[in-house]
């Protein structure tokens, strides 16, 4: 493979120089054409014997246009010009069920070949139903807007730019979009395998948390929505340094920036500029207006582009292009009392003095009149806004007791609190001694459930997480021993 890869390169560099050279006579010209057209056929070859080397098994990172996700395709070139193309998304589904919403899998084998056209390029020269869906130039069958005579804009035939250890570097012929085909090995089972990439998005975002950030080296965060839709929308956070009439303003500055995952981690379609204070956007834009034909980036302090993010053991997503750049979700006590996240707690994952105060809250109204309760939620109950800008100016929260009633029926009890976000990292439910008719009849009468409020509110508890990035469930620890688990729901 070393041996290849060097070969590639001077092959690569003796086509720039020759087509550097311009003569004044035929005689030459012939000479030059003739080794050019020598050297781009020892390409093509040289490209066709790499795609079917080794098993000839490729995984296609797949980019149409940038309104989409990325989509992962596994392709296995044969030496006798077919291909087999397996893929599992929503398009592929659609295929079969014009309404299906949820990925299917589906495979197809076509004809492949290495071209010359303006260099090598790789050509899928055959109709292949999971793979040229998106170059047919049909309506998208699950959008608003018509994209008649246009469809998904993909490509279907890719300029090979360069091979890199165990990468091949295409653009799109048409839209030039960069396209990366990654060696897989030949015994791999494309089924399972894209099982497993559409199975690791779960792994990655969660539309339950519905914020997360990207922290960039200088400290300065940009807030980050829909991840889980991997069309992520992003504009710098407001802070004491970047305010809402400079460049933290949602509504003016938010950009959205599409991406892949696959095992590696989350790509970008393309690289995408971040800036860490108001005063380096001001900068970087001045650069370009007074240089639109540089072809070459400003060295600028604070601006910061990134691409490529790794997966962390402890659930973040790091820059692999920097190094320090991180996407996760925020601190964990704060992501507790997010107004957008609601918890609902779960007892038989819970233990000690705060497990215990509420299995004697169940028993306790229970003990009352044979109720028994449905749930423990703690949600955001109302909130008000600035009439101007629709800010939230205040937030309520409750922990929603649902109750079920000895001889049928159900009913909530409402226990009104704040949450309390210490800086040492912990959390405090502090309820306010207000709650609904309903809990304020238990309260009186259940000294349970007072006292579990009241124990509630006296108790710091640290949030903990496995995934720093979609933390969909925490435990909310008190002591050694002491705990209780919450999931996120809808």
């Amino acid at each position: 493979m070393y041996i290849m890869k060097k070969i590639f390169n001077i092959m690569a560099m003796s086509l720039l120089g020759a087509s550097a050279f311009v003569s004044c006579t035929p005689e030459v010209a012939d000479v030059f054409d003739n080794s050019a057209a020598e050297r781009t056929a020892e390409a093509q070859k040289m490209y066709t014997e790499l795609l079917v080397a080794d098993g000839g098994k490729w995984q296609m990172e797949y980019f149409t246009n940038s309104d989409e996700p990325g989509y992962v395709y596994v392709m296995t070139f044969d030496k006798n010009g077919s291909v087999m193309i397996a893929g599992e998304n929503k398009y592929i589904a659609k295929l079969t069920n014009v309404d299906a919403t949820a990925p299917a899998y589906g495979e197809e084998r076509s004809l492949w070949e290495v071209i010359v056209d303006n260099g090598p390029t790789l050509s899928f020269n055959s109709y292949n139903r999971v793979f040229h869906l998106f170059s047919n130039p049909e309506d998208v069958p699950d959008t608003e807007a018509s994209e008649a005579g246009e469809g998904h804009l993909g490509d279907y035939e890719f300029t090979l730019m360069r091979y890199d250890g165990n990468k091949l570097y295409m653009t799109g012929k048409k839209h030039k979009i960069e396209i990366i085909l990654t060696r897989l090995p030949q015994d791999v089972d494309d089924h399972t395998y894209l099982d497993e990439v559409v199975a690791l998005s779960s792994k990655f975002f969660s539309p339950l948390i519905p914020n997360v950030y990207i922290t960039l080296p200088n400290g300065a965060r940009y807030l980050t929505q829909d991840g889980a839709s991997l069309i992520m929308s992003m504009a710098p956070e407001a802070n004491e340094t970047r305010t809402k009439d400079q460049d933290a303003d949602w509504i003016s500055f938010v950009e959205s920036h599409n991406a892949i995952i696959t095992p590696e981690g989350l790509r970008f379609m393309e690289p995408i500029t971040l800036y860490g204070t108001y005063e380096a956007r001001l900068a970087y834009e001045a650069y370009w207006k007074a240089n639109p034909e540089a072809t070459t980036e400003p060295d600028i302090d604070h601006v910061y582009k990134v691409q490529n993010f790794e997966l962390q053991d402890d659930g973040s997503l790091l820059c692999t292009d920097d190094g320090v750049t991180t996407i996760t979700a925020d601190a964990l006590n704060k992501v507790f009392a997010s107004t957008g996240i609601k918890w609902r707690v779960d007892l038989i994952n819970s233990a000690g003095p705060l497990a215990e105060a509420f299995q004697e809250f169940l028993s306790g109204m229970t003990a009352r009149d044979g109720s028994t309760v449905q749930s423990f939620d703690f949600i955001l109950d109302h909130v008000t806004r600035d009439p101007a800008t629709g800010d939230i100016t205040e937030a309520f929260f409750a922990m929603d007791v649902v109750v079920r009633r000895r001889r049928g029926g159900t009913f909530k009890m409402d226990f009104y609190y704040q949450p309390v976000v210490n800086s040492n990292g912990t959390v405090t439910v502090n309820f306010d001694g207000t709650n609904n008719a309903n809990a304020n009849t238990y309260v009186t009468n259940v000294p349970a459930v007072s006292a579990l409020c009241e124990l509630l509110k006296a108790t710091p508890l640290t949030p903990s997480a496995e995934s720093r990035l979609a933390p969909t469930t925490m435990v909310l620890t008190a002591g050694e021993g002491n705990y209780i688990t919450v999931n996120a729901f809808k």
